[in-house]
């Protein structure tokens, strides 16, 4: 199709603040074939009053959903429920597009098939007015293979977000539903089955996505036992998805799967044992043992006193600052 439908899905929680804005971003879009399903997460400020002013003053474009359940992963399995689009574009309710990355992604997406996902950078900002600041990825590039993306991402190359993203209705089919249960690394963990199903990626230069740097207490800055283990738990689920592929995708990715693991174990050692020994234990049944990752100091350190020695170092300068 010359001209495919694009439905934007936004769950919202308590965005009355920022809900303006992202959704301006929307209607500057220089591609005008979209719908907005706007889902409200159980918010208890004005979210559904604005939400719905826009559902009530262009019904043709905005819908408004009440989340059956809760959580932002739920609100975006309702979203998929009702959007009529060939195209699926994620985004939160406090980031921004640019006036062009709808047009440019679905320009480029035009002569590849549904397999085909399209990317783009993005900038980090805190408030309207202020110069973005870009986030330079060295996986920002087009890639024959997708599965080469994800390794080279979980061995710390770079990262998207889930906004930066235009995926076709096939690929989010193929990758089902968002799994409700996680805490934490939700996109991350969806995104993986995503890009294990899709075949290219092309990356369109010029256009961005706005991530706002604004929420002290959303779930991703929570430091909990419940919230690290959930991230352990999203890891198991990057395992399972990556063992029902060909052999040649599990040497692939199980190693930087492994680097996923390691970091995870290192973070956890000295505040967390109990996830570390599960780490170990994950790490264990690949047939791994933990690895240095970070900067060039702290595996020089593990290099001269061992791995373990080299968190009680890095904790113990950590805490002299």
């Amino acid at each position: 199709m010359q001209n495919p439908l694009v439905s934007i899905i936004i769950p919202c929680f308590n965005a009355e603040k920022h809900l303006h804005e992202t959704v301006n971003s929307i209607v500057k879009q220089h591609y005008h074939n979209w719908e907005c399903i706007i889902i409200n997460d159980h918010s208890t400020d004005r979210t559904p009053e604005i939400a719905k002013k826009y559902s009530y003053e262009h019904p043709d474009r905005f819908k408004y959903k009440v989340n059956s359940r809760k959580g932002a992963c739920a609100a975006r399995n309702e979203g998929l429920r009702v959007a009529k689009g060939e195209y699926i574009q994620f985004l939160d309710a406090d980031d921004l597009l640019s006036e062009d990355k709808i047009q440019k992604q679905i320009l480029q997406l035009a002569s590849e098939d549904a397999f085909t996902i399209s990317n783009c950078a993005w900038a980090k900002f805190t408030n309207i007015g202020e110069a973005p600041s870009p986030s330079v990825q060295a996986t920002n590039k087009n890639y024959s293979n997708p599965k080469q993306w994800l390794s080279d991402s979980w061995f710390g190359e770079g990262m998207s977000l889930i906004s930066t993203w235009l995926t076709s209705r096939k690929l989010i089919n193929l990758a089902g539903a968002w799994d409700e249960e996680l805490l934490i690394n939700q996109d991350g963990e969806y995104f993986c089955r995503v890009l294990l199903n899709a075949k290219r990626i092309e990356f369109v230069e010029d256009c961005m996505v706005y991530y706002r740097q604004s929420n002290p207490k959303s779930i991703s800055k929570q430091k909990s036992f419940e919230v690290f283990q959930s991230q352990l738990n999203s890891y198991r689920k990057y395992k399972f998805n990556i063992q029902q592929q060909d052999q040649i995708t599990q040497d692939l990715m199980l190693p930087a799967l492994g680097a996923q693991l390691s970091d995870f174990y290192i973070r956890m050692k000295q505040t967390h044992p109990s996830l570390a020994k599960q780490a170990i234990d994950e790490l264990q049944k690949l047939h791994m043992k933990p690895t240095p990752q970070g900067g060039r100091l702290f595996k020089n350190l593990s290099r001269f006193f061992g791995l373990d020695n080299a968190i009680k170092i890095r904790t113990l300068l950590t805490l002299k600052k």
